[in-house]
C-alpha cells in the first residue's frame, strides 16, 4: 500500500494573533462590545491536509460547525494564517514535516459570541508535490491520461476542474477520460480523496494528445522457483496474433488459449525501463505499447513464516481455531508467488462478512486490525482516532 493504514493528525493551544493575517480579506471583525467569550474544553483534530501546488492547508474539524455561523477567526501561532469559507476553517502557511503544538483558534459568530478552541498537536506531511504529470495513452483512437501520483496517496475518489473531461478511479489509479486527439491541456486542477479520508489538490502539468499513438501498460510479476515471469496486462478486447519487443534480450510466449503475453526468463534484481511492445491483432492491425518501468527485485520468502502469518491472521481476525485447507492453500500460493500483495490479502480478510460478524464493536475491529497488520495492540491515540 502506498501509506500507513492509520494516519493520526493531532494538535493543541493558547495565544492569538491579529486578524489582519487572515487570508480571506472579505471576513470582517464584529464590534467587541457586549461580546461573550466561551472556552471550549474539547480539543479539535486537524484531519485533512490539502496540497495545493506547494502549499499545505489543514482543515480544522469542528463538530456541528453549521450551528455556529462563524464570521471571523484568529489563530494563536502568528506564523500561521486562518480562513473561514463556506463554514470551513482552514490553516495556511504550514511548513512540511513540522510539528505544531499548543495551537488555539478564536472564532466569532454572527451574534458576536467568541469561541476559543484548542487543537490537538499535529504534524504536517513530509511530501509536498508542486504539480503532477499525466501519461497520455492511445488505444483504438481513444485517448486517456493516467495521473502520476505520489507514492503516499492511494485515491478512492477524485474530481477534475474541467467539465469536458471524465475521471475514473480504480485500484489506486486515476485516469482522465474523453481526451480529444491533437489537443493540448493546461491549467487543470485535480482534487483527490485518499483512503485515509484526506483531501489533496494538485495542479496538473500541461500535457498533449498530439502524436500520442501508443498506450502505457503494466506487468504482473510471478515467481516459480527461480524463474521470474511477467504477464503483460494488455486490453481485454485485444486478441493477440503476434508481437515484437524493443529489447532483444527479452523473450516472450503467447498463450493463445488464455490470450496472454508472458515475458519469460526475467533476471532477478533487474530494472527494466522503456520497453516498447508492438502487438498484432487477429485483424492484422498493429497496436503500440510502452511497458511501465518495473523491477524484478523480488525477495525470497520464508515459507514457514508465511504459513504462520496466514494462520495467525485468520485466527486473530476471524476467531478461528482451525483454518480450512482450501482457503489456506489459495492464499499461500497467491502470496508466495507474488500474485497479490500482503495489502490485498489483509483487505480481503477484513472485508469478509465473517470478520464483520465476529467483531463485536468498533474497538474489537480496530484491535484485530492492529493485530493482523502490526502484530500489536493499538495505542490509546490510535484507538481514539
Amino acid at each position: 500500500m502506498k501509506k500507513s493504514f492509520v494516519k493520526l493528525l493531532i494538535a493543541s493551544t493558547t495565544a492569538l494573533f491579529p486578524l489582519s493575517n487572515i487570508i480571506n480579506t472579505g471576513i470582517k471583525t464584529l464590534s467587541i462590545e457586549n461580546q461573550s467569550t466561551y472556552n471550549i474544553s474539547e480539543k479539535l483534530n486537524v484531519r485533512f491536509f490539502i496540497h495545493e501546488g506547494d502549499m499545505i492547508v489543514a482543515k480544522v474539524i469542528i463538530p456541528e460547525i453549521n450551528k455556529y455561523n462563524f464570521t471571523s477567526a484568529e489563530v494563536s501561532d502568528t506564523s500561521l494564517s486562518i480562513d473561514i469559507a463556506d463554514n470551513q476553517v482552514k490553516l495556511y502557511n504550514l511548513k512540511p514535516e513540522t510539528t505544531y503544538e499548543n495551537i488555539s483558534i478564536k472564532l466569532t459568530d454572527l451574534s458576536n459570541k467568541t469561541y476559543t478552541f484548542k487543537l490537538n498537536d499535529f504534524k504536517t506531511p513530509s511530501q509536498v508535490t508542486k504539480s503532477l504529470d499525466v501519461k497520455v495513452s492511445s488505444y483504438k483512437n481513444n485517448f486517456s491520461g493516467e495521473v502520476v501520483l505520489p507514492t503516499y496517496i492511494y485515491p478512492v475518489s477524485a474530481s477534475i476542474s474541467s467539465n469536458n473531461l471524465l475521471i475514473d478511479v480504480s485500484d489506486g489509479i486515476i485516469t482522465l477520460l474523453a481526451l480529444k486527439p491533437e489537443t493540448t491541456y493546461s491549467h487543470l486542477t485535480l482534487t483527490i480523496l485518499d483512503d485515509q479520508n484526506n483531501q489533496h489538490m494538485f495542479n496538473l502539468n500541461e500535457f498533449t494528445t498530439v502524436n500520442k499513438n501508443f498506450s502505457y501498460i503494466d506487468i504482473k510479476l510471478s515467481k516459480n522457483n527461480n524463474n521470474i515471469q511477467g504477464k503483460v496486462l494488455l486490453p481485454n478486447d485485444l486478441v493477440i496474433k503476434d508481437a515484437k519487443l524493443s529489447d532483444t534480450n527479452l523473450s516472450f510466449v503467447i498463450n493463445k488459449e488464455t490470450n496472454e503475453l508472458i515475458l519469460t526468463n526475467l533476471k532477478q534484481n533487474e530494472e527494466y525501463k522503456n520497453v516498447k511492445l508492438i502487438v498484432q491483432d487477429t485483424d492484422n492491425k498493429l497496436h503500440n505499447f510502452i511497458i511501465n518501468n518495473f523491477s524484478t527485485n523480488i525477495v525470497n520468502i520464508d515459507l514457514k513464516k508465511l504459513a504462520s502469518y496466514i494462520e495467525n491472521a485468520y485466527s486473530t481476525a476471524l476467531n478461528r481455531t482451525e483454518l480450512d485447507k482450501s482457503g489456506f492453500k489459495y492464499w499461500f500460493i497467491q502470496l508466495s508467488n507474488f500474485n497479490i500483495s500482503a495489502r490485498d490479502f489483509i483487505l480481503n480478510l477484513l472485508n469478509t462478512e465473517e470478520f464483520l460478524q465476529v467483531s463485536q464493536n468498533s474497538i474489537d475491529k480496530i484491535t484485530k486490525i492492529y493485530a493482523v497488520m502490526y502484530n500489536r495492540t493499538p495505542d490509546d491515540e490510535g484507538l481514539n482516532f
